[in-house]
């Protein structure tokens, strides 16, 4: 089994990340069998590791372990606690499946001597069958579309101060709505919502590892979806929110996560402090590449 995941030497305390270049944050270093690292973090807005570079290291982890002609289709993810961004992160690997056709692999990502997520990864290298997938509606081009930036700034007097400083803050994401107004201030009974996203800078990682860099891109936002019908309550106001799980499907093998990806959204349930929300992500050519699901943590106050 060969490893094609990037390795580079970092020290033993937490690197600063620039904000932009995802590289450091997915290219994960090989410490022994199926052992690596990482020390260069994300932080969300409750100041702990961002769950999306958990999903992607993950990917990028499990993924050094199997052969070239296997791809992830399935990866599913628990957080267990929260990621502490001062602090190396370990992840093990172990090979529960291994087929000419077919690999799965537990991933445990360990911190302070306890795992803060587990994984469990599935691997197929492909074979003829049938096909269908479900249509790409039509969306507005992304490039005619506000960034987030540009909308904090258009709705700047109707935003409380804590939307005012996070909308927009993190720069590696590119995310343009469909709707903007409706995505930072309005309400839909229907719990559904539509953005673009990419990259804002190509990761300079091996084009093996896209799926980690979708995993990445995956996190953002995508939860807001179950609070659509619930507006009256605020993040920082009387709203606490953390992801519990998260499940992607990977469709195709050749996404390029640094160009435009459509992600619609929906949420079929909230009820006991949870929230679910299911959504497809098509490319601009109207291929559906993924699908995704997410529980949440939603506590109010």
């Amino acid at each position: 089994m060969g490893s094609e995941a990037t390795v580079q030497h970092l020290n033993t305390a937490s690197e600063t990340w620039d904000g932009v270049d995802i590289t450091p944050l997915l290219d994960v270093v090989e410490v022994g069998p199926d052992r690596f690292t990482c020390n260069c973090f994300h932080a969300n807005q409750n100041a702990a590791i961002y769950g999306g570079q958990t999903l992607g290291l993950a990917v990028a982890a499990a993924i050094a372990t199997v052969d070239a002609h296997l791809h992830p289709h399935v990866l599913q993810v628990s957080f267990l606690a929260a990621g502490d961004v001062n602090a190396p992160l370990s992840i093990e690997v172990e090979r529960i499946q291994q087929t000419r056709r077919f690999a799965a692999r537990l991933v445990r990502l360990i911190q302070h001597g306890r795992s803060i997520a587990i994984a469990t990864l599935s691997f197929h290298a492909g074979e003829n069958g049938m096909e269908h997938q479900q249509p790409c509606e039509a969306a507005p081009d992304p490039e005619s579309l506000m960034g987030l930036v540009q909308v904090r700034e258009a709705l700047h007097q109707r935003l409380n101060p804590i939307e005012r400083v996070f909308i927009g803050k993190t720069r590696s994401v590119d995310i343009r709505p469909a709707d903007p107004e409706q995505f930072v201030l309005g309400r839909d009974d229907q719990a559904r919502i539509r953005y673009w996203m990419r990259t804002a800078q190509s990761p300079n990682l091996p084009a093996r590892l896209q799926p980690a860099v979708l995993a990445y891109l995956s996190d953002f936002w995508f939860g807001i979806t179950a609070l659509m019908p619930h507006r009256e309550h605020k993040l920082g106001e009387d709203l606490f929110v953390s992801s519990l799980n998260h499940t992607i499907w990977f469709h195709q093998q050749d996404v390029q996560a640094d160009e435009w990806l459509l992600v619609s959204a929906h949420s079929p349930f909230t009820g006991s402090g949870r929230g679910l929300t299911l959504g497809h992500v098509h490319d601009q050519k109207g291929r559906l590449v993924a699908t995704l699901g997410q529980e949440g943590l939603y506590r109010l106050r």
